[in-house]
């Protein structure tokens, strides 16, 4: 077994003490619930999903109603992971263009760039708040979304230029986070354009990406699993609170994905992102043998009015991860193990944090 699996084990079997709280329901054949047509509901369609139930009360949230997701949604989702092995053949349909939604706080290198509206809103709180707190307007968000053509110039540039058969710094064509709209390099304006570093008042955007959905993907102690050289400027944007957990268990992106795996939605993960927002998060592996993919939900997430109560997303690998907001924890969440665990580095070599570069 690998330090990694063996964390993973560890979290879920500490019980009672565990930071990562998981909770056991147990079904019998009289409550199962399955996909039919006896009931609707305008919540569910407005999300595009289709769903039904079979028994008329079911108020527990141990019980699963299962939506039909399409397999074709593997690739999309703030959850995808991009990299050598796993190529990007999907289509953001949420781009925006920068210089129509942009704050003042920043600066743009080109005017037609385009971004995810969800990491372009992100950005525009992060660096508001930057402005803020250092009196700094200077960042420049340098490098959006790219079309694969677009790669393929750059990658072909940096093996012209350093004579070797592949890059350890610019990604193939097809291959690269830029393609998903959801990754952005930053720069300062200094008047050479120089790429943003964590150090002096820039440090602060370091410390707090993840409170904007944004981490550092490739960093010096993960180049060994990225497969990249650090850069001090790529940003990736998941959302809340996955940037916060990443940070916290100081994982590589790729293993953060392996480790969502070991939940579902029988014992997911949860976690307690603030004072009064709570999540329960679980994988659900893609049906090879259809189409489309049972994915459970709890009945009061998809009975609720409110469309952000829950997400899906694809990882781009082989299944798809649910993030549920969660009126309450489990009794036995302790939330310190988490901190716990990245600090007696058990990982190894595999930590991966933005405070550390």
């Amino acid at each position: 077994m690998s330090k990694k699996e063996g964390v993973i084990a560890a979290i879920i079997l500490v019980g009672a003490a565990a930071a990562v709280a998981v909770k056991f329901c147990f079904f019998s054949d009289s409550s199962a619930v399955a996909t039919g047509s006896d009931k609707t509901d305008s919540s569910a369609s407005d999300k595009g999903y289709e769903y039904s139930m079979q028994l008329a009360n079911v108020k527990s949230d141990c019980i699963p109603i299962y939506i039909n997701y399409s397999n074709d949604q593997l690739d999309s989702g703030n959850l995808i992971l991009v990299n050598r092995d796993h190529e990007y053949k999907g289509s953001n349909l949420n781009m925006v263009s920068l210089t129509d939604t942009k704050t003042d706080s920043y600066t743009i290198s080109q005017e037609d760039m385009k971004l995810d509206s969800q990491m372009a809103q992100s950005i525009n709180r992060m660096l508001d708040d930057f402005q803020t707190v250092t009196g700094y307007n200077d960042v420049i968000a340098n490098s959006g979304y790219r079309s694969v053509d677009t790669q393929r110039e750059l990658y072909n540039e940096d093996i012209e230029m350093t004579g070797l058969t592949t890059s350890d710094s610019v990604a193939p064509p097809g291959y690269s986070e830029h393609h998903t709209g959801l990754a952005m390099d930053f720069a300062v304006n200094d008047g050479y354009c120089s790429a943003l570093r964590d150090e002096g008042e820039y440090s602060w955007v370091y410390e707090n990406a993840d409170k904007y959905g944004m981490f550092l993907r490739y960093t010096e102690a993960n180049k060994e699993v990225t497969k990249y050289k650090a850069e001090s400027w790529h940003f990736r944007y998941i959302g809340a609170p996955h940037a916060t957990i990443v940070k916290k268990l100081g994982m590589p992106y790729e293993d953060y994905i392996d480790f969502l795996k070991e939940f579902s939605f029988e014992s997911p993960f949860e976690y307690k992102y603030s004072d009064n927002e709570f999540y329960s998060i679980y994988y659900v592996p893609a049906q090879q043998d259809s189409s489309t993919t049972k994915i459970p939900l709890s009945t009061r997430a998809v009975l609720s009015s409110d469309k952000d109560v829950y997400s899906i997303s694809g990882n781009n690998v082989d299944g798809f991860i649910v993030t549920l907001k969660i009126d309450s924890l489990s009794a036995d969440y302790n939330e310190d193990l988490i901190t716990m665990y990245s600090s007696m580095n058990m990982f190894g070599s595999e930590i991966s944090s933005a405070d550390e570069q």
